[in-house]
């Protein structure tokens, strides 16, 4: 694979990340500070990670150049994993917690809605931002952090 063709494989990812990131903040945000219509914003960027995680599973992201494999040795690596999958699990638990309880006594929940907004979106970021930040200094320097850390 080429470095433009990996270049454009790994932008592809990155938009969906972003975008998950989008939607979560958006949803995370409303949530917080009880405005309506939270429960599909946060749906949507859950729907967003679990594609990236299903391609990730797939052996696709991150998307290595032939002779690397995935950096399975490198605690930067597993500490973006276990951020970004217990944020994404953390939603997903909540997500279905609010569609069994409902939503229409959200001001009740207010333990909730700070721990959402305060932690568990701030960890998914975390996790994600090591993945996108590694993918920035592998395009622009050529090296991968995961390498190095």
């Amino acid at each position: 694979m080429d470095h433009t063709q990996w270049l454009l494989n790994n932008l592809i990812v990155v938009a969906i990340q972003l975008i998950a990131l989008t939607f979560y903040t958006l949803g995370s945000r409303k949530f917080y500070i009880e405005q309506p219509k939270f429960l599909r914003w946060i749906g949507l960027g859950i729907a967003t990670d679990v594609l990236v995680a299903f391609i990730a599973s797939l052996g696709w992201v991150p998307i290595v150049e032939s002779g690397h494999i995935p950096p399975t040795g490198s605690i930067l690596f597993w500490t973006h994993v276990i951020c970004a999958c217990v944020g994404m699990f953390g939603f997903i638990g909540m997500f279905i917690y609010l569609v069994i309880r409902g939503t229409q006594h959200i001001h009740r929940l207010r333990c909730l809605r700070f721990f959402q907004y305060k932690v568990l979106l701030r960890v998914w970021y975390f996790g994600v931002g090591i993945a996108i930040i590694d993918f920035m200094v592998k395009a622009l320097f050529g090296v991968r952090m995961y390498d190095y850390i």
